[in-house]
């Protein structure tokens, strides 16, 4: 506190202003003074403590001048408080302390019993047995009392001296007058004081640590006399305290005690802030946190210095000379300090360093666990070497702050986005390395982490536990030559992904090991999938592969590539195989840390990265579909693999195995592909059957080079046209339990979108009073049939599982409601389904790979009599999965951010068929104007004006105007075959102007727009009633024309030529659904004609997610897209396909 601000009140006569200016003159003024002095300020280099200023208020007690003293107690640090004689001590406990209470002021009080001159008589003692004890019990805020004499100067520079400390060196948060004892929290920093000033950690403060620590606190010696006389006081009160060795730490508190007693906490606050503490007795958060920037790209190490403290720390808790901190020794050793580090606790310390066989913590551990939490919090470091007493371990001269015991290495060199670039890194000089295992669970990572610390695993429960949180461990390796680094190994465990989606977590990471189980053909499969999803991995670190459980059959891996091919691929070493059981291990970490240090050795290579020129003989690209059917027996695994889809596009065959030099660049090489109607879809998701297509691109380099590969996941899905029955009917079970029920069990429709749900109806109605209905059970169980032809014989295995499950209690005091004259219960349920294709299959039925799935209902009825009864039925369903919806390579449902929307509403519209797709914006944005009907069939009366084009070819050639002014009468016949009479004169004649001129004289409808008017009838209808007297042909609402016979019009060669012919007609993105009102003719055109077999017609594409593939030298990523194509009587017209990639490409 830079300013001290003293409030001097009391009754009037009690000499206040006598003591002010005896203060400031030094001697009593003899003469008259005036009542109030005005504000006195005393600088700070006149003898007060702690070199504060002083600033003293005289007041008055006067009751008009009241309001001016509550302002100055107010803005006052402490109030000194004087009475003289007994009324004016009286009113101190009456009035005055009570007053500032009622101003609710804090501040510390300094009770003067004034004018002792005039009661001789009365010892010092007896008026602080007599007056002041009494007082000071009864109030707190009195931190001290003092008599003096202002006549006699008695007490007059104390007094004030006691004004100064009650704000500077206060006693209240050091000692508890009314308990007579130290409080908890003095205490607590007295006991770590003593803690670090017994520096041989023997419990006793020896004659040259007390010297010491005089020194430290008030910089001057301690002579042997007066430390003689200190031991002497100790003894006084507690004799067992000082022994030969010294003071122990009871005398030590007991010694601070004695400084409170007397009034000489000043001493004690002098003590405690030399060891940096605050007025609160917490350690300053500038010495528990110095400024410690770590630079991007450094990390922070221990310096020499901070190594031989921790050593020394080490070797002095270690009382027994084991080599081991056992659990007592820890606690003992983290005594000054809140405890261990909370990043200890989370890391499982001290399973995550070296511990000797008891289980106690080795000094490479200790140093090693010091190291790591340098380099992952340093700012944890440096609190802990300050509780630690680091500045305290060297003479006082000689104290270095806590930040000299850390280091920052120098910035590593950011990565460039070039392989060759990166490979050309320079070595780094560090200690500290950190590695991050990745791999799929069961590979062995918590096994390496183990055998890390050279200590088995614990298998003895005999069952595998997943690694839920990431673990880190931490030891030395010495790597040839005797250089020794510390290498932490991170097991990242299910938070995996979110790690190294982070840049800063992975800022820290200096190698990547790629862990693989050798003996499990799936475990490999996992590692490529990752560096699909996080592709920016290659160029943050270096990248090693490891084979674990080497001592176990190597089996072939289920992926593209074997794993030694895959390193080749990416330019990296091959796998290193270790094995625990073989003690090959301790390689494996030299490797690591070799890889750490020189990082440019071991960088992956990007995909297709061509930097240079390159020499390839042939260009190629693969797509292959597999299948593969099996299944586990008793004794044995069977399976039967088999591809059935295999294309090659040959992009470049020089037909020399010295190839062709490509200048360096990016190249592309369109491609496409159609495949049959009868190609299955992707089955994915079972563990030992599947159907997969795969795309794989090769440059061939020749015979000493290694060959480049790249390769794609291509996804075939089969789904529901929005038209297809199994969408638009219900599924219903409707029965009559006789004398018990009547229900109705329903679904919307059969088919289900993969992902979504299931909505079930129910209605049921008792025929039984006093019915119940009780648990309402629903299953959605899915059959797996897999079916093998070995040696003419057919193999089968069926497995059935229920995939979701909705349970509930019926509701008793639900009410009916009134359906087809019975009382029913009506109510919806909705079942879930899983998201995931290993939980649950889409319905299939390809190469003998059969999933069938039904909705399973059970209803328990309790009956009058208690006695339960229950209703079993079962509803099939079709479970198809959706464009609309993506899986990803985990085959688990990738959820679009839809604002809102329901993604059943979402997921539930299919590509469009080929006929509605293909001429999509014909008639709209494309100009008619020359574009020639395919010829094939011919066009009908009712055919649109604004889709006829000029110089039509789809009539016969004989009737072609272009071609011949001359034209056969039978083929004009054909063409007008469907022409009936029409007793509209004047549509006949708009039709005919409609023609000849322009659209503005067309009929009410508009042919510009493509519609018809509605005085256009459909010819069929004409020809199926020709008696209808509802048609509009010879009408008796027209009274212009009624009575007319029929009228004729007459059509040129030039004008019908205009006309397309039916199947270009057909083409329209309108579809009219079929009722039992005849559609207008505009409405028609959309739906086939009587007598065309749909069926036969060719369609060249069905859906297809199409653009042109590029495969790229410089990243080897190719991202192909297959172009579909297939005859309709190929297909279900309920079904139509698609073929997606799990990664939407970019258009």
């Amino acid at each position: 506190m830079a300013t001290v601000r003293i409030c001097v009140c009391g009754d009037e006569g009690t000499g206040k202003s006598s003591l002010v200016t005896s203060l400031v003159k030094d001697v009593f003024v003899t003469s008259k003074i005036q009542a109030t002095l005005p504000q006195i300020t005393i600088p700070p280099f006149i003898g007060t403590p702690g070199n504060v200023t002083t600033i003293v208020v005289d007041t008055s007690a006067l009751p008009h001048e009241r309001a001016e003293l509550n302002k100055e107690i107010r803005k006052s640090n402490v109030i000194l408080l004087v009475y003289s004689d007994h009324y004016s001590y009286e009113r101190v406990a009456l009035f005055w302390l009570p007053h500032f209470r009622s101003l609710a002021v804090n501040v510390p009080v300094v009770l003067c019993a004034n004018k002792s001159d005039l009661t001789k008589s009365t010892s010092t003692d007896q008026v602080v047995d007599d007056e002041m004890l009494p007082v000071m019990d009864e109030f707190k805020e009195i931190d001290s009392c003092i008599r003096t004499s202002a006549r006699e100067h008695h007490n007059i520079n104390e007094l004030f001296f006691l004004c100064q400390k009650a704000v500077t060196d206060p006693i209240a948060p050091l000692f508890d007058s009314k308990e007579s004892a130290l409080k908890p929290a003095c205490v607590s920093a007295l006991q770590r004081i003593f803690y670090l000033c017994d520096r041989d950690r023997d419990g006793y403060l020896s004659n040259a640590e007390v010297h010491d620590f005089q020194f430290k606190c008030f910089r001057k010696p301690l002579s042997d006399v007066d430390l003689s006389v200190i031991k002497s006081s100790i003894q006084r009160y507690s004799p067992d305290s000082v022994t030969e060795k010294g003071i122990s730490q009871s005398g030590f508190i007991q010694l601070n005690k004695l400084f409170a007693e007397k009034g000489r906490h000043e001493t004690i606050w002098l003590i405690l802030r030399t060891f940096h503490y605050t007025e609160s007795l917490s350690l300053h958060s500038s010495f528990l946190s110095p400024k410690f920037d770590v630079p991007a790209n450094s990390s922070a190490e221990l310096s020499p210095a901070g190594y031989r403290f921790f050593v020394d720390l080490f070797l002095l808790h270690d009382k027994d000379n084991d080599g081991g901190l056992s659990p007592s020794e820890l606690s003992a050793l983290f005594a000054p300090t809140p405890g261990l580090p909370s990043q200890w606790l989370e890391n499982d310390f001290p399973s995550c360093t070296v511990r000797n066989d008891a289980g106690y913590v080795t000094l490479q551990g200790w140093l090693a666990q010091w190291s790591m939490t340098t380099f992952l919090f340093p700012k944890t470091t440096l609190s802990y070497l300050a509780y630690f007493g680091f500045d305290t371990s060297l003479p006082s001269s000689n104290a270095h702050p806590t930040t000299s015991a850390l280091t920052v290495t120098k910035p590593r060199k950011r990565p460039p986005h070039t392989t060759a670039g990166r490979r050309r890194l320079p070595p780094i000089s560090r200690t500290v390395l950190q590695a991050f295992i990745i791999g799929a669970p069961y590979s062995g990572k918590s096994t390496l982490l183990h055998a890390f610390l050279s200590r088995p695993l614990n298998t003895a429960s005999g069952t595998y536990s997943p690694t839920l949180s990431p673990s880190t461990v931490v030891n030395t390796v010495e790597l040839p030559g005797g250089k020794q680094v510390t290498l932490l190994l991170s097991d990242l465990a299910s938070h995996e992904s979110a790690i190294l989606a982070n840049p800063s977590a992975l800022s820290k990471c200096d190698v990547l090991i790629y862990a693989y189980d050798s003996s499990d053909p799936h475990s490999f499969a996992h590692i490529p999938a990752l560096r699909e999803k996080h592709k920016h991995l290659d160029e943050c670190c270096p990248a090693m592969f490891v084979a674990t459980k080497a001592d176990k059959d190597r089996v072939t891996q289920d992926w593209e590539v074997q794993p030694e091919e895959y390193c080749g691929i990416l330019g990296v070493a091959k796998p290193s195989h270790v094995s625990v059981e073989w003690g090959s291990v301790p390689e494996l970490w030299i490797r690591v840390a070799e890889v750490g240090l020189d990082p440019g050795t071991a960088f992956v290579r990007r995909e297709g990265e061509a930097e240079e020129p390159l020499r390839a003989p042939s260009i190629r690209l693969r797509f292959t579909g597999q299948k593969r059917v099996g299944w586990d027996t008793a004794s044995s695994h069977v399976k039967k693999d088999e591809v059935f889809v295999r294309h090659i596009w040959e992009f470049m065959n020089t037909g020399s195995r010295r190839g062709e030099t490509l200048a360096a660049g990016n190249y592309e090489w369109p491609f496409d592909y159609i495949l049959p109607g009868h190609t299955p879809e992707s089955v994915e998701g079972l563990q030992d059957s599947w159907i997969i297509y795969r795309m794989k691109a090769t440059i061939d380099r020749g015979i000493l080079a290694q060959n480049i590969l790249a390769r794609k996941h291509v996804r075939v899905v089969r789904t529901l046209d929005t038209a297809a029955l199994e969408l638009s009917h219900e599924m219903a079970v409707d029965n009559t339990w006789a004398d018990k029920i009547d229900y109705t069990l329903s679904t919307p429709t059969k088919g289900v979108i993969f992902g979504t749900a299931v909505h079930v109806n129910f209605r049921i109605a008792s025929l039984l009073k006093g019915l119940k209905i009780g648990e309402v059970s629903l299953r959605i169980s899915e059959t797996q049939d897999v079916i093998m032809d070995v040696r003419k014989q057919t193999k089968k295995s069926r497995t059935t599982r229920n995939i979701a499950e909705d349970k509930f209690d019926f509701p008793q005091d639900q009410e009916t409601v009134l359906v087809d004259g019975q009382d029913s219960w009506v109510f919806t349920r909705q079942i879930n389904l899983p998201k995931s294709l290993r939980e649950c299959l889409q319905t299939v039925d390809a190469l003998g790979i059969r999933t069938k799935h039904s909705l399973l209902f059970n209803v328990k009825l309790i009956n009058p009599d208690k006695h339960v009864s229950e209703l079993h039925a079962s509803l099939p369903l079709y479970i198809y999965i959706s464009p609309n919806l993506l899986l990803d390579e985990s085959n688990n449902m990738i959820m679009p951010n839809l604002g809102g929307v329901d993604p059943e509403i979402f997921a539930v519209g299919a590509p469009p068929m080929y006929g509605e797709h293909q001429l999509d914006m014909l008639y709209n944005d494309l100009d008619p104007a020359g574009y020639l009907t395919p010829a094939g069939g011919l066009s009908g009366i009712g055919t649109p004006f604004s889709q006829s084009r000029r110089g039509s070819a789809d009539n016969l050639a004989s009737i072609n105007p272009m071609a011949s002014a001359s034209f056969l009468s039978a083929a004009l016949q054909s063409r007008l075959s469907y022409i009936g009479s029409t007793s509209d004169v004047n549509a006949a004649a708009a039709l005919s102007q409609g023609i000849s001129n322009s659209a503005h004289d067309s009929p009410p409808g508009g042919v510009n727009d493509g519609l018809g008017s509605e005085d256009y009838v459909d010819p069929r209808d004409d020809q199926q009633d020709p008696d209808d007297h509802q048609s509009r042909r010879m009408s008796e609402n027209d009274s212009e024309h009624s009575g007319s016979g029929p009228q004729h019009c007459e059509f040129s060669p030039e004008q019908l030529s205009k006309v397309p012919s039916y199947s270009t007609a057909l083409r329209s993105p309108h579809q009219t659904p079929i009722s039992e009102v005849p559609p207008t003719y505009h409405k028609g055109i959309g739906r086939p004609t009587a007598g065309i077999e749909l069926r036969s017609m060719d369609v060249v594409i069905v859906w297809y997610h199409a653009a042109t593939a590029a495969f790229d030298l410089a990243t080897q990523a190719t991202t192909q897209r297959v172009l579909t194509s297939h005859r309709l009587h190929d297909l279900s017209t309920s079904q139509v396909l698609n073929i997606i990639s799990p990664h939407p490409i970019s258009e």
